[in-house]
């Protein structure tokens, strides 16, 4: 059996798109900063993303859960975000459980910061961090990433490091009752960071990934089931989330599990259509699986360098270029599952699945996208009715056109007008991120109203001159999709005068 804690891996497929381009709060170590050098700046304008994390044991210190909080508040939110993630002894299963409490549950002082979640998680307990600065704020240069898509510009951000420990008393409905301490050393709050994707889903240090999923979306729930092989890895991951519309209190929960998958109980092909054909087949501790994944939509193509992909791969391919394809489908089979709770379908006609392959690259001829820069040896993707270069997964509109037209001069304080092929369901998010020279981005979310999504950057922060990159994200939770707009590495611009 294999450890993979934390265990998020049911995206996998679409952490590696999305983390390239949309915004995140994670911090990261920059290997190669220049000397940190005294800075000064206001507590409240830093970004408190951190995570705590400790075991429950039993008397023989066997480990019974492992805990992890991440708290999660950028400057400016109305809210803080909290994520308890919660494994058995093995990490082969447990459950994510995010709230939302107000942000003024956040003090934040010269010195310290101290979180008391008060009432604002219900029934489910009560909560208190503390966090004591352990060094003066200093300014430290970030140099490029070549694998965010943005590389070319260092970032300069201003950084305290602090340490913080959490109380936790705290009933959930999968684990029971979780009571424990945690902590957390050298943890960064930044303030004016440019994010880099999180590249550490990779479980091992194969650059070769296969998946086959078969997805379920309901009012209440969205299921994902996938095969995978990581190098001679081979496993079944099953997860059910579910979102809330509430504005704080729990917005969303996710129940995971995992087992060893047969080598040929996942196998991929092209049938006599030319259609790529995905099959897994399960029995074990989990119940069963049995489902066909089967081309029928778009297939997205990216050439990566394989430290992008996987910085843990063996020293010998690190230096490699990967080739990743990523297929809609429809599946067709069923599950009868425990995760959680019984977990028993048949997918249909409405469900959705994906095929995804990364392996060692050939090259392929470079095609240009209007607006864009594509770096040589790759092809941005298109949508079938939508915006050349625009990438829209299956069951979500693609986007079809951008106004004002990228590779256009702009004013400082735009309006971006986002038209999607139909309206968008009713709880879409569609943000704008404009990055300019200094690598600082401007980052909105749009006004949704039928097919349209609007954003105006805020007239008291206009836009310096100079080049813009341009990109458009939308997700869905209902849908269980996204669109974004230029699917990486592809890149839009626009020029402020």
């Amino acid at each position: 059996m294999v450890n993979l804690r934390p265990l998020r891996i049911a995206a996998l497929a679409l952490i590696t798109v999305a983390s390239l381009v949309l915004p995140a709060h994670t911090p990261t170590h920059a290997a190669g900063s220049a000397a940190p050098a005294a800075a000064t700046a206001t507590p409240g304008s830093y970004d408190f993303t951190t995570t705590l994390s400790g075991q429950i044991t039993d008397k023989n210190h066997n480990v019974i859960h492992t805990v992890t909080l991440n708290v999660d508040r950028a400057a400016g939110d109305k809210t803080v975000q909290l994520a308890f993630n919660i494994t058995n002894g093995s990490g082969r299963i447990g459950s994510t459980y995010t709230f939302a409490v107000p942000a003024s549950d956040l003090v934040i002082g010269k010195s310290s910061a101290s979180l008391d979640t008060q009432g604002h998680l219900g029934k489910y307990g009560h909560v208190k961090v503390q966090w004591t600065y352990t060094a003066t704020a200093t300014t430290v240069t970030n140099p490029p990433n070549s694998c965010t898509g943005m590389g070319g510009t260092s970032t300069k951000i201003t950084r305290l490091v602090a340490r913080a420990t959490a109380q936790l008393n705290l009933t959930f409905p999968c684990e029971g009752i979780i009571s424990v301490t945690l902590s957390g050393s050298n943890l960064d709050l930044d303030s004016g960071q440019v994010q880099a994707p999180s590249t550490g889903q990779s479980m091992t240090q194969s650059i070769n990934y296969t998946m086959v999923s078969g997805m379920q979306s309901k009012s209440t729930s969205h299921l994902v089931v996938t095969g995978m092989k990581v190098g001679g890895l081979s496993m079944l991951f099953v997860s059910v989330s579910g979102t809330s519309t509430a504005t704080t209190g729990l917005i969303s929960t996710s129940h995971f599990a995992t087992d060893d998958l047969l080598p040929a109980g996942l196998t991929t092909s092209t049938n006599a259509a030319g259609k790529v054909v995905g099959n897994v087949q399960y029995r074990g501790v989990l119940g069963s699986a049995s489902f066909a994944v089967t081309g029928t939509g778009q297939t997205m193509n990216l050439s990566e360098p394989a430290r992008c992909i996987n910085p843990n791969a063996n020293k010998a391919d690190l230096s490699k270029t990967v080739n990743m394809s990523m297929t809609q489908a429809s599946v067709t089979g069923s599950v009868n599952l425990m995760v959680c709770s019984a977990v028993k379908t048949t997918f249909g006609s409405s469900d959705t699945g994906t095929i995804m392959v990364i392996s060692t690259a050939s090259s392929s001829a470079s095609t240009p996208v209007p607006g864009a820069t594509a770096p040589p040896g790759t092809t941005p993707p298109s949508t079938s009715g939508g915006l050349s270069g625009a990438m829209s997964l299956k069951g979500f509109p693609a986007i079809t056109q951008i106004s004002p037209a990228p590779g256009s001069t702009i004013s400082s304080t735009p309006t971006i007008v986002v038209t999607f092929a139909s309206a968008l369901p009713s709880d879409a998010q569609v943000a704008i991120m404009l990055t300019g020279d200094s690598g600082t981005p401007t980052v909105g979310q749009a006004v949704v109203s039928g097919s349209t999504a609007t954003y105006t950057v805020d007239s008291s922060a206009p836009l310096a001159s100079g080049t813009y990159k341009l990109m458009v994200t939308a997700t869905s939770p209902s849908a269980g999709s996204m669109a974004m707009y230029p699917a990486p590495p592809a890149q839009a611009t626009y020029t402020v005068s």
